[in-house]
């Protein structure tokens, strides 16, 4: 999820179960929300509501959004680099905007990462860096598994990920798309 993130929240994702292989091993030294059990992922919406707001009626309201989105194919194209992270491009990635949007419009108190990155690049962080390494960082990912870019991909479903006491990720619920 693009930012870091503490116990009590919710966050809307896209699995990328295809990129697993490749990056896992990155985003288990690179990225603490690995290590916390958030699986390779392209965000959709963070923050969500509230855990204990979490209920059957708001997950039915996500379930009415995402049935109306088609499964869609997309390709992890290159390597990027935000000043905090380094990251995989999604091609295209108007399907993840559009999915966003559509979020966004049924759950109006809830805009992407709680409005600091409106129209933010979605993406599949790899890594956590500091502003200065991240250009270093990306290339030596680039030179690491470039070669094996692009990632062919398919996005099916929705992910509800809630943080728990003790700061981990669990998958609250998966609701498939279209």
């Amino acid at each position: 999820m693009g930012t870091e993130m503490t116990s009590g929240e919710t966050a809307l994702v896209v699995e990328v179960t295809e990129a697993e292989n490749l990056v896992g091993p990155w985003r288990l030294v690179h990225d603490p929300g690995a290590q916390l059990g958030i699986p390779a992922h392209v965000t959709a919406l963070y923050p969500f509501v509230e855990p204990d707001d979490l209920d059957e009626s708001v997950i039915a309201g996500l379930g009415d959004v995402v049935s109306a989105v088609r499964p869609f194919e997309f390709e992890l194209t290159d390597v990027g680099a935000f000043p905090n992270a380094v990251w995989l491009r999604p091609s295209p990635d108007d399907p993840f905007r559009r999915l966003t949007e559509a979020i966004w419009a049924a759950f109006p108190d809830y805009p992407p990462y709680g409005g600091k990155f409106l129209g933010s690049q979605p993406h599949l962080t790899v890594a956590k860096v500091e502003a200065e390494e991240a250009e270093e960082f990306a290339g030596r990912l680039r030179d690491s598994i470039g070669h094996h870019l692009p990632v062919s991909c398919r996005a099916t479903s929705l992910t509800v990920c809630v943080s728990d006491d003790g700061g981990g990720w669990r998958r609250e619920a998966v609701l498939p798309l279209g």
